[in-house]
């Protein structure tokens, strides 16, 4: 089993977005970059076919962080059905990037 080291997003070390950030790692000797959508799936298809070409260049692996707003847990049926579409659309982006894996956290214990 061959061990990655990457970071959680672009380095702090690197100036500008994601594309950048693959040119960074790459700089500076590591393996992986993993795309935070965090926040959300802002990103264009376009931006990540180029991400991900660039990235397959350089042999940088990506992975994906899905968004923290993802509750399978919830009672709500709008909140329920807008995770699962958090879930799809990062993992859309994942196929567009190529990057593998997505990560998410599926939920939180709640009562109501």
């Amino acid at each position: 089993m061959k061990i990655l080291v990457g970071t959680g997003g672009v380095p702090n070390s690197c100036e500008g977005g994601n594309l950048e950030g693959v040119r960074c790692i790459h700089e500076l000797g590591l393996d992986a970059l993993e795309i935070e959508f965090v926040y959300g799936v802002r990103m264009k298809d376009e931006m990540a076919k180029k991400v991900g070409e660039l990235a397959k260049k350089l042999g940088v692996h990506l992975s994906i962080h899905a968004p923290y707003f993802i509750n399978l847990n919830a009672s709500d049926k709008a909140k329920l059905e807008a995770s699962k579409k958090r879930i799809l659309d990062s993992v859309q982006k994942a196929v567009l990037l190529g990057a593998d894996p997505v990560v998410f956290h599926p939920g939180f214990y709640s009562t109501s």
